[in-house]
């Protein structure tokens, strides 16, 4: 979600939406706090959950490519 406006903002009227397959690593952390999965943590923030789950990212996050890659490993 808080990517949407940058990229309606660069791509403007070409944007659009990309909202079919996207994958939320707050949504589902927070879901999985909700069921007892995940212990109650700071914040969802991508850096929060990398660090809780031991993930070395490669390179600095918010980099598009080193958060792809490590929400991807968030994910599995």
């Amino acid at each position: 979600f808080f990517d949407r406006p940058i990229l309606q903002r660069i791509l403007g009227s070409t944007y659009d939406g990309a909202y079919y397959h996207r994958i939320d690593t707050m949504v589902l952390a927070n879901t999985f706090m909700d069921m007892g999965v995940l212990p109650r943590l700071e914040n969802l923030k991508l850096e929060t959950l990398v660090a809780y789950f031991g993930i070395k990212p490669e390179g600095d996050l918010h980099n598009s490519l080193t958060d792809i890659k490590a929400t991807f490993e968030v994910y599995k």
